[in-house]
């Protein structure tokens, strides 16, 4: 008897098991097909989307020299646009430079004659700078905390904060880093807090600061084939 009545105590664990799992899994689908907003979804699927279309990137890195940044032109990157999706995700898209041909593009009317005539021949000797669009990448933050954008010419280097890397450089110490915690509540433990830096992005006329515990993910993309944000 205590033989048998063991045998129904496991068929009905196992059953009561498997109804939890086809609750659950029922849960799943209703809130992805009907609960979810539609907006969501779209995000979700244009996440996908730019997965698929993304390559690997091996060139560019926070923190490095980014040589690969300055191998067709000398200069800082372009920012191309930069989004903030509802789950506090952040896309940043940039392209690099590319040099023109020497006296490309060149109106003089734009200057005052008496201006015009003097850098004339300076300028048919320079070369216009534009974005690449063979060299498209997206920094993906999956989590910001917090992040600023500057307008470049409004931004000035400071001696007291310790940086490494160009154009997509980390800071050790900065005043973003000593002012961010006096605007926020911070509820991260100190295993999480370990993890957090500042990254910055600096392109020709944007300067973009994010502080996150996650380290951004960069992805080289094909421009005809990025979603719409």
């Amino acid at each position: 008897m205590q033989t048998e009545a063991l045998m129904w105590n496991q068929r009905l664990s196992a059953l009561a098991f498997c109804l939890i799992v086809l609750y659950n899994e029922s849960i799943r689908i209703a809130v992805q097909q009907h609960w979810m907003p539609a907006e969501k979804r779209s995000h979700i699927h244009a996440l996908l989307l730019r997965k698929r279309n993304a390559e690997v990137n091996e060139m560019l890195a926070f923190g490095t020299d980014n040589e690969e940044v300055t191998a067709k032109c000398p200069g800082a990157p372009f920012l191309l646009s930069m989004t903030d999706h509802p789950d506090n995700e952040l896309s940043v898209i940039i392209a690099l430079p590319r040099k023109g041909e020497e006296g490309a593009d060149l109106d003089m009317t734009l200057y005052p004659p008496e201006i015009a005539d003097g850098v004339k021949d300076i300028l048919l000797k320079s070369y216009p700078v534009y974005e690449d669009p063979e060299q498209v990448y997206e920094i993906y933050f999956k989590d910001y905390i917090i992040y600023q954008c500057r307008n470049e010419s409004y931004t000035c280097g400071d001696s007291s904060e310790i940086r490494t890397g160009k154009y997509l450089t980390i800071y050790e110490k900065s005043k973003l880093l000593d002012y961010y915690e006096s605007v926020l509540f911070d509820f991260d433990d100190d295993e999480t807090k370990s993890n957090r830096k500042h990254y910055c992005i600096g392109t020709v006329n944007h300067v973009i600061d994010v502080i996150s515990n996650d380290p951004p993910t960069i992805s080289k993309v094909n421009p005809d084939r990025l979603p719409e944000h």
